[in-house]
């Protein structure tokens, strides 16, 4: 009977290891998936609003994106994490946010920007047209809002929602974002995601 012998996988002959339990030993690292598409592909980004005040407690659209990656890729959703300062009274009114699919291209009150590449070694940028509110009037100024993803509540402070690569944003796709505040006050926006 031959003895069956696991060599590790680079070739230089070393067997693996077994415990006095026969368990084979081994060591794993992992890593979140935007963790490795920006180590190796560099294709990871956050897209930041700024701070921007709310001027009514109308409903600001705050964000707008539509991928042109290219057809091989498409993006995802990481988290997106939103800051509100709670209103203007008593700094403890809640925020409405919104995600909307198939939102109208703003045609006033906006400002393009580039999104920020995780990887600062990376020379890639981010491939699409992106969008954010400039601070004028009352959010950007859409033709209709598109079909509403979904929304969420939050209250003041800091919250990040993780979606963990659950929305997915194919090429030629356009994510809106906007939020309602209870009051007038102050909120931010940055939303990861990364392509693959």
């Amino acid at each position: 009977m031959t003895d069956l012998v696991i060599k590790d996988g680079t070739g230089s002959g070393k067997r693996a290891k077994v415990d006095e339990d026969n368990n084979l030993r081994t060591v794993a690292i992992t890593h979140s998936e935007i963790r490795h598409v920006s180590d190796h592909d560099g294709q990871a980004y956050v897209l930041d609003s700024g701070v921007k005040t709310l001027a009514s407690t109308a409903e600001h659209v705050l964000s707008w994106v539509k991928l042109t990656q290219g057809s091989d890729l498409q993006g995802y959703f990481e988290r997106l994490s939103i800051s509100w300062n709670g209103g203007s009274t008593n700094y403890n009114r809640p925020l409405e946010l919104r995600l909307w699919g198939g939102m109208a291209e703003p045609t006033a009150n906006n400002v393009a920007f580039t999104p920020t590449n995780l990887n600062l070694g990376s020379p890639n940028v981010a491939q699409g047209t992106f969008w954010t509110w400039d601070g004028v009037g009352v959010g950007m100024t859409v033709a209709f809002m598109g079909l509403l993803v979904m929304s969420f509540i939050v209250s003041q402070g800091w919250t990040r929602i993780p979606f963990n690569d659950g929305i997915v944003i194919p090429t030629d796709t356009v994510l809106g974002i906007s939020v309602i505040g209870a009051e007038v006050g102050d909120v931010g926006l940055q939303v990861l995601g990364f392509f693959e």
